[in-house]
């Protein structure tokens, strides 16, 4: 009942990429996001592998039991380090949402880094998990689009929320 609640509530209050006035987030919606791709996949993972090149990442960090993430960034993106500390683009997979201790994300980040959450209206926790994140002083720029979360630590921009249908 939860999900249902919260997917319809998600769609009254959201909106696409005319009602956003950040001219960052206006470009990454309509220049990476709502381009359309060959491969048909996920909504968490086509964000992932969208993401990769537009913002010309070197390095991903992905927290996730799922081997399908892993492979495709592997094989689509061989030159992409993974593993290193900070990371450019920090994945946190559903699976790992209960585990992972957000308060490590510092030494992962940079001000440049993209954090990419699955299944944040997966349940009541992940949910309040995510709304705490967004109150964080660090994150300037979040985008909810309901299958995951985006967030940005960009120093230079004004503290902004987006609810986005992708």
């Amino acid at each position: 009942m939860f999900r249902i609640w919260s997917y319809f509530t998600f769609l009254i209050r959201s909106t696409n990429q005319y009602g956003i006035h950040s001219p960052f987030v206006y470009q990454y919606l309509t220049r990476c996001l709502y381009r359309k791709s060959r491969k048909r996949r996920l909504k968490v993972q086509q964000v992932l592998m969208k993401s990769i090149p537009y913002f010309k990442y070197k390095s991903v960090q992905l927290f996730t039991d799922q081997q399908q993430n892993l492979e495709a960034v592997r094989e689509e993106y061989p030159e992409v380090e993974s593993g290193r500390k900070p990371s450019d683009l920090i994945f946190i997979g559903g699976d790992y949402f209960e585990k992972f201790d957000f308060e490590s994300l510092e030494e992962y980040s940079h001000n440049r880094t993209m954090i990419l959450l699955e299944g944040i209206y997966e349940n009541r926790r992940n949910r309040e998990v995510w709304n705490q994140l967004c109150k964080k002083a660090r994150i300037r720029v979040s985008i909810d689009f309901y299958h995951g979360g985006i967030l940005f630590l960009r120093k230079e921009q004004e503290k902004q929320h987006f609810r986005i249908r992708i």
